[in-house]
């Protein structure tokens, strides 16, 4: 399996995953990165005279994938996501002529024997954000496709579990987001995937059942992960609550209290997580950031992270 952690403010997140890929008992790569970074991209046909002309892009800014399960499965997943989300979205008019993003298998190309009218072409407030709902709502269309092909050919329900993460648009600063697809079961002939969001201030860890609960107790149970002396809505701390904390180094202790932990199960090396670990970072830039540290190294990060948080 694997264990990913993954915390984010509406500024910053903090995505880590170990490298450990095995099959039943057998390790069979330990560098692997769990945490997949892209740029979804679509294309803007422009027409003149009634006939195609050429295609413009958006480029949507750079989104994050991390996954555990069954890695043949994610391989797939994976694959096919990231080529439709770069290659193959291209804004049309729907029935009613309003902007829609549709995805064509064909890359576009079909549009250019298209008659249009002059009025087809897109003004720049038609112009569709991509968010992190929208990119889920791809990845769960795919996974639904894949997982019903594993579970139909290799007779044992699915399993995976897969975090996509982001700023839904850096150019408007609009803050981070995360959702959480997970597929473990196949009933009456369809894969059962759950979904949910994650909200900013909260602590999300997936992969080994067997490591994540005691885990996910000991970080949110420490000193150094600082809690909210307010009421906590349904959205995470609440604005006044933040305002009256020094919030940007109740983050950072939040974080190196993940990172400690995090580290430390995967430098134990035992059972499906170990190998490798990958970090995913962002802050006010909304740049996200991936830094890979090899197994041999891990002693010493934590070594640093543990005289950061030392009082």
């Amino acid at each position: 399996m694997t264990i990913i952690a993954f915390h984010h403010t509406e500024d910053d997140l903090l995505c880590i995953a170990d490298g450990l890929i095995s099959r039943g008992e057998n390790r069979v790569i330990e560098q692997d990165k769990k945490i997949v970074l892209f740029n979804p991209v679509y294309k803007i046909p422009k027409v003149s005279m009634g006939r195609f002309n050429y295609f413009s892009l958006y480029n949507a800014g750079e989104f994050g994938l991390a996954y555990a399960g069954n890695y043949t499965l994610i391989s797939t997943i994976i694959k096919n996501f990231i080529e439709r989300v770069t290659r193959k979205l291209v804004l049309n008019r729907s029935n009613n002529g309003s902007p829609a993003i549709y995805w064509r298998d064909d890359e576009g190309r079909g549009m250019r024997e298209g008659r249009y009218t002059d009025e087809y072409n897109f003004s720049d407030s038609e112009i569709i954000d991509v968010t992190v709902n929208f990119l889920a709502n791809i990845l769960q269309e795919i996974c639904m496709s894949a997982c019903n092909d594993f579970a139909i050919n290799s007779m044992s329900p699915p399993d995976i579990e897969l975090l996509i993460f982001g700023c839904d648009n850096p150019t408007h600063k609009n803050p981070n987001r995360a959702q959480v697809l997970l597929c473990k079961e196949y009933k009456e002939q369809q894969s059962v995937i759950a979904r949910y969001s994650v909200l900013p201030w909260a602590l999300t860890l997936l992969g080994d059942s067997s490591v994540t609960p005691s885990a996910l107790s000991l970080i949110e149970s420490s000193e150094e992960y600082e809690k909210p002396d307010c009421h906590v809505e349904s959205s995470g701390w609440d604005s006044e609550c933040l305002a009256s904390k020094n919030r940007n180094s109740v983050r950072l202790k939040r974080e190196k209290t993940i990172k400690s932990e995090v580290l430390r199960i995967i430098n134990n090396d035992t059972g499906t997580i170990g190998g490798s670990c990958t970090i995913a970072t962002s802050g006010w830039t909304n740049k996200l950031i991936l830094k890979t540290i090899r197994k041999e190294g891990l002693l010493k990060e934590i070594d640093a992270v543990n005289q950061e948080l030392a009082p």
